[in-house]
């Protein structure tokens, strides 16, 4: 069976991002690329591979090209399931938290093109997302620095670091994203058992605590074993401003 390449796949994101219509010209723009050869690679995908995905795409005379899904079923058989229109990567708030947390968890440079892969959206997206990523990082003292051929890397201090992971993640919906197995950001395994251990100790010593608090903290503790068996260790909190816990677990 034929396989999808990159700029394919970009082609088929922008096209479900619609269900009107959409212009090779505007294709083109989004993926810095001319439009002859966005109108060439759709003929490819309509004459080779795009029925054996179970999609289609459609040219309307005077206003672009339409994608239709024809076949759920094969569709989700393949990597290009994430075309559906219910992917969280429709959403910059999403892409952004999921770009912030890769990159914090990342033990070396990331390539801006791996985003390309894992997210499914163009580079000129991609671009967009990390001037939110660097604001962000800037709250916490971070810093984003790029090198050419290796990627882009977070340097700073390790608990700002930890303080930024843990309260970037969105309220309320932090377990959801903690085991999510496309991050990999902690074994789910250890995340469910601290759960466990402190809603039985907020029990046993009556602790009034919220459910969202509660969260904070499993997170946090979390994202403290993540990092320190990878090495990642805090020599003195006295150093980072006295930020109290309190702060940290509000979120």
């Amino acid at each position: 069976m034929n396989k999808l390449t990159k700029r394919q796949k970009e082609i088929i994101l922008l096209l479900s991002k619609s269900d009107d219509p959409t212009s090779s010209e505007w294709i083109a723009k989004e993926l810095g690329i001319s439009d002859r050869t966005v109108r060439n690679e759709i003929k490819l995908l309509q004459r080779d591979i795009v029925s054996s995905f179970g999609l289609s795409i459609k040219a309307v005379r005077g206003k672009g090209y339409q994608l239709k899904i024809l076949d759920s079923k094969k569709l989700n058989e393949h990597s290009l399931k994430g075309v559906e229109r219910t992917n969280n990567f429709d959403n910059q708030n999403h892409r952004v938290t999921y770009i912030l947390t890769r990159l914090l968890l990342a033990k070396d440079f990331v390539k801006l093109e791996s985003f390309l892969d894992e997210m499914f959206v163009s580079m000129s997206t991609i671009k967009n997302d990390l001037k939110l990523v660097r604001k962000i990082l800037k709250k916490y003292n971070l810093r984003l620095t790029n090198r050419p051929h290796y990627g882009s890397k977070v340097e700073g201090d390790e608990y700002m670091k930890r303080l930024c992971l843990s309260n970037s993640l969105p309220i309320g919906n932090q377990e959801s994203i903690i085991l999510d197995q496309t991050l990999n950001f902690v074994n789910e395994t250890l995340f469910l058992k601290i759960k466990e251990i402190l809603i039985k100790k907020v029990n046993q010593f009556k602790v009034e605590i919220s459910d969202i608090s509660l969260e904070n903290l499993a997170t946090h503790i979390a994202i403290a074993c993540k990092r320190i068996k990878e090495g990642f260790l805090i020599e003195s909190l006295c150093q980072n401003k006295n930020i109290p816990l309190s702060e940290a677990l509000e979120n």
